[in-house]
């Protein structure tokens, strides 16, 4: 007779071997990310002292990639050595259900889906956003800064720019000179000369804000992860603060005659390393909601001015040029084939974050039946027709998917989670059959 607290022991056994594998596959995938971020930041001359913060905070953003992977793992692996060391085979002898074994899978993967959910729609944004800002607009600002001798870091997209003679160790920085686009105000902090006052309400708009100079003997650089800035601070500064109030040289380009110096012992510069504007993977599913909503009442306009300008089109004059009609019909068309883009790209981006999600419960739940129908002597094998499956059937579903609803409008909730059904469709089909085996 089989006895009443084996379940119990058995969830116990799978539970933490299935835990103990999640857990040190998850860490061995987010060590190889960063890795491998830092062997491309020391290839590009990044000092590790300085970008060693974003990697870290890059960890949250590709959990959502490692630990599906890591579940994947987990259940083949667990499950494969189950199956090899003929405990499956004593556990089915003794009376349990196939559905009794693949139960601490199902419970960790649902667990863990349920938190992947709960978050999809607001950490993840964020972490996109600063990962992207970090790959991309970071990373061209420090492009120079492993550079022994001159070189210069981008701090502003058009008007900003830190050019110094020598650096060391990444971040000391010797003979600075800054040129940018200050706002006009005072400069006062430990300096020796009187505020320098400028009336910026009678500043004439048509012309731009003239350049303000900064020459340091020193600087130390530091990146502000959390503030999403780089910090320069300088000493020995001398601050060359234009006048316009006293005229222009070249009004054209903000050069003015007259300028006033202040020497400063000290001077904190803050430069974002963020880009200002966002895109549909930056926003949560609240704000993509909302501009769904704004997107579609644009749409329900444009359709009636294309219906109603389609009647007033005229043909071409003798010419060949377009009648004014025809004009406004086809950007009419153009701005009606934008606006539902933009509806289809923020569903699009709402279901491919509900899709990663739900491969927290899709990779675990699907190998359990993986491991127990291709039962082999060799743990190994179950992992490696899982990973295959994975990498045939579910990521290009996603691509598939996402590509589809972009261009040919298709609806974005069955395309984008086409992966998981299919593969949840397979998991379901082999458990059928182990469990009426």
């Amino acid at each position: 007779m089989m006895n009443r607290n084996a379940p119990r022991t058995l969830y116990r056994y799978l539970f933490r071997e299935l835990v103990t594998i999640f857990g040190m596959s998850l860490l061995a995938l987010s060590l190889l990310f960063l890795v491998v971020l830092g062997i491309q930041a020391v290839q590009g001359g990044y000092s590790l002292r300085i970008i060693l913060p974003w990697m870290l905070e890059s960890l949250s953003y590709s959990f959502y990639f490692t630990a599906p992977l890591s579940l994947l793992v987990a259940s083949t692996l667990g499950y494969g050595r189950f199956v090899a060391d003929s405990e499956y085979t004593a556990a089915i002898a003794s009376g349990l259900s196939p559905l009794h074994i693949a139960m601490p899978m199902l419970v960790l993967s649902a667990g863990l889906c349920a938190i992947g959910l709960a978050t999809q729609g607001t950490v993840l944004p964020r972490a996109h956003y600063k990962q992207r800002n970090i790959t991309r607009y970071l990373v061209k600002q420090l492009e120079h800064i492993g550079d022994s001798k001159k070189g210069k870091l981008q701090i502003d997209k058009r008007d900003g720019m830190v050019y110094w003679d020598e650096i060391k160790d990444g971040h000391l920085l010797r003979g600075v000179h800054i040129e940018k686009k200050i706002p006009l105000g005072t400069f006062s902090a430990n300096s020796d000369s009187e505020p320098l006052e400028v009336d910026e309400d009678n500043l004439d708009p048509d012309f731009p804000i003239p350049p303000t100079f900064l020459n340091a003997d020193k600087a130390v650089l530091e990146v502000d992860s959390n503030a999403e800035a780089i910090n320069l601070t300088l000493y020995g500064v001398a601050v060359t603060v234009p006048n316009p109030d006293r005229g222009y040289l070249f009004r054209q380009s903000g050069m003015t005659k007259h300028h006033e110096v202040y020497h400063l012992v000290k001077l904190e510069v803050q430069f974002p390393i963020n880009e200002k504007s966002k895109r549909e993977g930056d926003w949560t599913n609240h704000e993509l909601r909302e501009r769904i909503h704004d997107q579609r009442k644009k749409v329900v306009f444009f359709k009636e001015e294309v219906a109603r300008l389609e009647s007033l089109r005229k043909p071409a004059g003798g010419d060949g040029e377009p009648s004014a009609e025809e004009v406004q019909y086809q950007k009419a068309v153009e701005s009606l084939a934008y606006h539902e883009r933009r509806v289809t790209k923020a569903q699009s981006q709402i279901w491919f974050r509900v899709a990663l999600a739900l491969s927290l419960f899709t990779f675990g739940f699907i190998g359990f039946p993986i491991s127990i129908t291709f039962r082999h002597n060799h743990k190994m094998v179950p992992f490696f027709i899982g990973v295959m499956l994975i990498v045939a059937v579910f990521y290009p579903l996603l691509l598939l998917g996402e590509a589809l609803v972009k261009s040919q409008g298709l609806p974005a909730m069955w395309c984008m989670l086409s992966g998981n059904l299919v593969l949840l469709a397979v998991g379901a089909f082999l458990s059928a059959k182990l469990v009426t085996r």
